[in-house]
């Protein structure tokens, strides 16, 4: 199911929020991690006149995002050092740094040099160094104390333990297992495509090995820690974080060499925050946020000690990765061409075809996405529970061919989201035996048992609002989703064409979150408003509510 999602948040507090309505605002386009809440607030802190505003991507929505509005709503961006030059070619997206503002001499000499020489376009400079790191394999020693590179993912003695993304990361990787180059074959485009045809071959024979194909660091953690992956790809800074929590769990750098990427700061054409930007810059390059940063994201600051600045057990999971021939045998990523993202795109889309597929309705797909969103966002807090999320859901009680007689008919029922779950079809298929099993008892009731099934269903609700005690004793739920269909045909107002509708619910006390879509041509268009102090940086769903589509689609 193909769909565009756009959205409409707001915050119950947002009415308070007038003290910070002069302040500058610096909007980064980062990864997760690379602005934990402890460094914002410490930079807040010092800089009270601007206030950060992050939204999390990985390199392809960078881009996407970016060339879409030809390089404005960000001020700061950072994707990876291979992934500058071609774009600011192609799109024109990104302004010349002005290196006599960045304390480039904190940075390490050879990743700042090969960054400036990977992104440098007619003489200037578009992107420095952050933070760098590899993509590997990761395994669980005491369950494969044999793997040793890309081919074991594919091994049958480990089927149905294996995991993988669906990212160019896994084609490059998986080329260098059988013996190939991918980046000496940039120069032919020809031989390019021949070497992604025999690796899309060889990936499509793998999926009957593969367990589930992980989209976000936090279900990939899940699934390791839980022994139901013992082998992975992975970024090394996951498995340095699981290290931590089980030392069995190690980053194997693949014998055909790991990868190695080095995420880069780059300013948006369009940006209107240059100054904040630059603060930012100088900001996390200071040994004691290097520390917090570090921590948070697993990777190393390109810092000349940026590996004694990381938490112990992050230098305990490197000591047990990585020794110096591992070193001297990274594949740090090249400059991608124009038009060889378009032929892995192509590549992965076969994939992802090849990939078991599932039914349900828009209804069941649409609390899926849900679903899994809340999952993410609640793993990336370290507040979810062991038991589902229930949901209130209005549910529709006259069939399609009532729905044109006016008025309306409806009850709500609670869902289970299968937040528990991990993997996307697993949880899929609990909503829908869920959403069936109430829809069968609505079916079984006669009109007068429903309409005391739904005042017992409000009871609590209204009677904490009247009452006062909502938000002092445990609710039946405090989530409300909502899915309203809306027109397939595009609206008019004289000759203004309708472009969205995004639904404004409520949040009453006691209550957390409201989630409503609206359904408009192609789009779902979402409501998402929230109780900030309950959820902090609600923003965060949009990106989760988009990698849900994406694991339901793939």
């Amino acid at each position: 199911m193909k769909l565009k999602i756009r959205a409409l948040l707001a915050g119950t507090a947002l009415v308070l929020a007038t003290g910070a309505a002069n302040a500058e605002t610096l909007r980064l386009l980062t990864w997760g991690g690379y602005a934990p809440d402890e460094v914002i607030k410490l930079f807040e802190t010092e800089y009270p006149d601007i206030k950060v505003e992050v939204t999390l991507s990985n390199n392809e929505e960078m881009i996407a995002k970016l060339r879409a509005t030809r390089g404005a709503g960000f001020d700061l961006a950072q994707p990876s050092h291979d992934r500058v030059y071609a774009a600011q070619l192609e799109y024109n997206i990104y302004k010349p740094l002005d290196l006599s503002k960045i304390d480039t001499d904190k940075m390490t000499p050879n990743l700042l040099e090969g960054v400036k020489a990977n992104t440098t376009i007619e003489g200037e400079v578009y992107s420095v160094p952050h933070q760098w790191g590899t993509s590997g394999v990761m395994a669980n020693m005491k369950e494969a104390p044999d793997v040793t590179g890309w081919a074991d993912l594919c091994d049958e003695k480990y089927k149905g333990r294996t995991s993988m993304r669906l990212r160019r990361t896994i084609l490059l990787g998986t080329a260098f297992g059988m013996g190939m180059d991918p980046f000496a074959l940039y120069a032919d485009p020809a031989a390019y495509q021949d070497m992604l045809d025999k690796v899309t071959e060889k990936l499509i024979a793998c999926k009957s090995v593969i367990k589930t194909y992980w989209s976000g660091g936090d279900d990939l953690s899940a699934l390791m820690l839980s022994g139901e992956v013992v082998v992975s790809e992975t970024w090394d800074s996951t498995a340095f974080k699981l290290y931590g929590e089980n030392p069995d769990i190690v980053f194997v750098p693949p014998a055909t060499g790991a990868l190695a990427w080095i995420d880069t700061f780059t300013i948006p054409r369009g940006g209107e925050a240059d100054d904040a930007a630059y603060k930012w810059i100088n900001f996390v390059l200071r040994p004691e946020i290097t520390k917090l940063m570090s921590a948070s994201t697993g990777a190393i600051a390109a810092v000349p000690n940026g590996i004694d600045l990381m938490p112990d057990d992050k230098k305990a999971a490197i000591s047990a990765a990585f020794d110096q021939s591992d070193l001297d045998n990274l594949k740090f990523f090249a400059n991608i061409p124009p038009g060889i993202e378009d032929m892995e795109g192509l590549a992965l889309e076969r994939i992802k075809a090849a990939a078991e597929k599932h039914d349900g309705t828009v209804n069941d797909i649409f609390l899926a996405m849900c679903g899994g969103a809340m999952r993410r966002y609640l793993l990336s807090l370290d507040k979810l529970p062991h038991d589902p999320l229930v949901a209130q859901v209005p549910v529709a009680l006259r069939s399609a061919e009532e729905a044109g007689d006016g008025g309306n008919a409806i009850t709500a029922v609670q869902v289970s989201l299968g937040t528990h779950l991990h993997d996307p079809l697993e949880r899929l298929e609990a909503i829908k035996d869920s959403m069936n099993g109430v829809k069968g008892r609505l079916k079984s009731m006669e009109k007068a048992e429903i309409d005391i099934f739904t005042m017992i269903s409000n009871l609590p609700l209204s009677v904490g609002q009247m009452t006062g005690i909502s938000g002092r004793i445990n609710p039946l739920f405090n989530l409300v989703i909502s899915n309203v269909p809306g027109p397939k045909q595009p609206l008019y107002m004289g000759d203004a064409k309708m472009l969205a509708s995004y639904p404004v619910s409520l949040v009453m006390h006691g209550y957390a979150l409201n989630i409503t879509v609206f359904s408009y041509c192609d789009s779902l268009e979402f409501g998402i408003i929230a109780c900030r102090e309950t959820l902090p940086r609600i923003q965060r769903m949009l990106d989760y509510l988009e990698e849900s589509l994406a694991e339901l689609e793939g």
